[in-house]
């Protein structure tokens, strides 16, 4: 008989290698089993740890967004001192050859 829902699940001969502890061998032949009540709490806790990776990471790029913001006006600033500098040159050599 077709099932009416699918299911899903991990083969605990692979899950062991990973997570021995939400594996379990029951006797008499030494049948591996799943214990899947375990594996909510790890999960839950490996999601909770990369939530905070990411909300760390996201503050890093915060923090390098801002600072590349602040680089950007100072090197506007510097550019258009850069400019008026050139004029003030021009018209400096401009005096100087008609000497």
């Amino acid at each position: 008989p077709e099932a009416k829902y699918s299911r899903y699940g991990f083969v605990a001969q692979e899950l062991e290698g990973v997570l021995p502890d939400v594996v379990r061998t029951l006797p008499p032949r030494n049948e591996k089993h799943v214990a899947y009540q375990d594996m909510v709490a790890v999960l839950t806790l490996i999601s909770q740890v990369q939530q905070e990776q990411l909300k760390a990471h996201e503050i890093r790029a915060q923090g390098r967004s801002e600072k590349l913001k602040e680089q950007a006006a100072r090197l506007t600033k510097v550019q258009r001192m850069m400019a008026a500098l050139s004029s003030r040159l021009a018209v400096w050599e401009s005096r100087m050859s008609r000497r």
